[in-house]
């Protein structure tokens, strides 16, 4: 799939309306469909859509995506905003934009190649966590609620997990003419 301009989606009523899906999507993964680990720790596919949104529009929605969902969520489930978490959300979808431009250089074909489109997935998924979760979350949840290191260095392993899951589903998606061509105009 070719990258357009970053700002092309906000051209489009179907990206943008994708984007909000995606948006809202994020917000009852991460606030419904979650799992508490004590205070402090939840594990959730919150970041998959902001993930996917950053991979397949750009840096710009992604981080657009990543700062929407938070807020909605917090909005529908009566907490209030820090905004260095949704600092964190929107690293991770702007993250996501970015990484797939590290590959760029192998538009001679090899980024078709199955394997090729699985590490690139993977690189950006990861990439999109470890930067968005494991370092600005984290620093702001030790910040702002004083949360020890010790309880937070376990997220490291649940963005682990949910990284291999969450790369897992955005390939297959990226896998299927299907949709690939809800985000191609």
């Amino acid at each position: 799939m070719k990258k357009k301009n970053v700002l092309s989606v906000f051209k489009s009523t179907r990206g943008l309306v994708i984007c909000a899906l995606l948006a809202a999507f994020s917000a009852v993964f991460g606030k419904f469909l979650s799992i508490n680990i004590g205070d402090s720790i939840r594990f959730s596919f919150e970041n998959m859509t902001v993930i996917l949104a950053g991979y397949v529009f750009g840096p710009v929605a992604g981080g657009m995506v990543g700062i929407i969902a938070d807020l909605l969520g917090c909005l529908i489930k009566g907490f209030s905003i820090n905004p260095f978490i949704t600092l964190g959300a929107m690293t991770v979808g702007v993250v996501a934009g970015l990484a797939p431009y590290l590959f760029r250089a192998f538009e001679d074909g090899t980024r078709a190649k199955k394997w090729f489109l699985a590490f690139e997935v993977f690189f950006t998924t990861f990439a999109a966590h470890i930067a968005g979760n494991m370092i600005v979350k984290s620093v702001a949840m030790a910040y702002s609620f004083g949360t020890p290191m010790k309880v937070l260095a376990l997220r490291v392993p649940i963005y682990v997990a949910t990284g291999l899951i969450e790369g897992t589903v955005i390939y297959l998606l990226m896998r299927s003419k299907a949709v690939r061509g809800l985000f191609e105009e």
